[in-house]
């Protein structure tokens, strides 16, 4: 709950940050026709809503020796939790994203989702979804999980049993992919 203003402030302090930020935005995913000339113009471009992912995800690069798959399999959860949850009245996309995000800390920081998330501010639901797989999070990850690792059978009696799971999991990949390559692109 921050203006942009504040928020560029923060970005330009930090110029590798800044330099990131640039890379992301200047990516396929998020490019436009017009060149960059500012931070602020940067941070308009990439929106609110992707600039909180994008520097959720940042942290998790850095916090452990684990392989870059392990990020990225939270990453492409997500995404595929923030979509699936458009089109749920009752769930937050936002929520939904940062559950899926954070269902892959355990594997990361080697220790269990119960320790790690009594350790930091979340709601009860997303805890209950990361511990659990309980409640509308709970469920919304469970299928997104079980669509990962291949439990068909399971995905049947769900809410989201109407959805094109297999389109919206390859749109998922694909953003990944485009983030990834415009972070790992040379200077």
């Amino acid at each position: 709950e921050t203006d942009i203003e504040t928020i560029v402030e923060l970005i330009q302090t930090d110029p590798v940050l800044s330099y990131q930020l640039l890379k992301v935005v200047n990516s396929a995913a998020f490019s436009g026709f017009q060149a960059i000339e500012s931070i602020e113009q940067a941070v308009v471009r990439l929106g609110i809503a992707n600039l909180k992912n994008w520097v959720m995800v940042i942290p998790m690069t850095n916090i452990s020796q684990k392989p870059m798959e392990l990020v990225e399999s939270g990453l492409i959860r997500a995404h595929m939790a923030q979509k699936l949850a458009e089109t749920q009245a009752n769930l937050c996309p936002q929520s939904a994203y940062t559950t899926g995000l954070l269902s892959v800390l355990d594997s990361l920081m080697d220790s269990p989702m119960s320790n790690l998330v009594d350790k930091i501010t979340l709601t009860d639901e997303i805890k209950l979804a990361l511990t659990a797989h309980k409640g509308p999070l709970g469920e919304l990850l469970a299928t997104v999980v079980a669509y990962e690792e291949g439990h068909w059978d399971t995905l049947k009696k769900n809410a989201y049993s109407g959805l094109d799971l297999s389109q919206i999991y390859i749109d998922c990949l694909e953003q990944v992919a485009l983030g990834k390559k415009a972070m790992s692109e040379p200077p």
